[in-house]
């Protein structure tokens, strides 16, 4: 609202705080023009609130939207709370609203029912040996021992330098097929939250999909 017709210094963000406001508010700075109410505006704000907000309290404020999107129960919103948290830690920079947050967090949570179609044709049809590259990735983390961002990432980077590809090449389909989305947080970080068996699942499924359609 303090921004509808007022503006900070040139020196302040306009994520400013009420104690930040006041020294400097002024109603002769307020414009005389009619204020709009910019409602992609306040979704952006939201947005940047969402993402300075600690994970913990964020998770509070999120969990019923996760339960009313179906992806955890009353119950299981307590037993999975840290889960969730680490979820939306890298999730919540990606996202405006809480709603959005829990529809961003789905494939953490329920299997995965498509790939984007955009996706299946860039990444699963039209890239040459799309089904060699996931294999070859599988490979690397059935043999991790300890399956953590660092170590997913070190086999990843060492499977990237032996093939001599960009990481994009390997990268983006692994998403799709681990997501079923072309966007998400870092793919490590992805894979880390998922798991060893839920990760070697997917790929084998989408392994599947993929020579089904070629």
């Amino acid at each position: 609202m303090t921004l509808l017709g007022w503006s900070p210094t040139e020196e302040q963000s306009e994520l400013i705080s009420p104690d930040q406001t006041i020294p400097s508010f002024s109603l002769e700075k307020v414009s005389k023009t009619a204020a709009v109410y910019d409602i992609q505006k306040l979704i952006w704000l939201n947005g940047q609130y969402m993402t300075a907000s600690d994970s913990e309290s964020l998770t509070l404020q999120a969990i019923p939207f996760f339960i009313q999107a179906g992806l955890v129960s009353h119950l299981e919103a307590e037993e999975k709370r840290k889960y969730i948290r680490d979820v939306i830690s890298v999730v919540k920079e990606r996202v405006r609203t809480l709603r959005e947050l829990a529809e961003a967090s789905r494939y953490f949570f329920q299997e995965i029912e498509g790939y984007d179609e955009k996706g299946i044709e860039k990444y699963f049809i039209k890239q040459e040996g799309v089904c060699t590259l996931l294999s070859k990735g599988r490979e690397c983390l059935t043999a991790l021992d300890h399956f953590d961002v660092e170590n997913v990432e070190s086999v990843y980077r060492q499977l990237m330098d032996e093939l001599k590809i960009k990481g994009g090449i390997i990268i983006h389909p692994t998403r799709l097929a681990l997501t079923g989305r072309t966007v998400s947080p870092g793919l490590f970080e992805v894979m880390a939250l998922l798991g060893k068996r839920k990760c070697i699942e997917r790929l084998d499924k989408a392994i599947e999909f993929i020579r089904k359609k070629i």
